[in-house]
């Protein structure tokens, strides 16, 4: 996934998920990213 960017929907659920206060590997799980794709988009 190297130089690519995730769509705009995953980026949605991303953050939703984020103010619902979930985890980031469940996050991860749930999306289908890596958790260090995760953690390079909430830097």
């Amino acid at each position: 996934m190297a130089g690519k960017s995730l769509p705009m929907n995953i980026l949605k659920q991303l953050l939703l998920k984020l103010q619902q206060g979930q985890s980031k590997k469940q996050m991860a799980r749930e999306l289908g990213i890596s958790r260090n794709t995760l953690k390079h988009y909430l830097a």
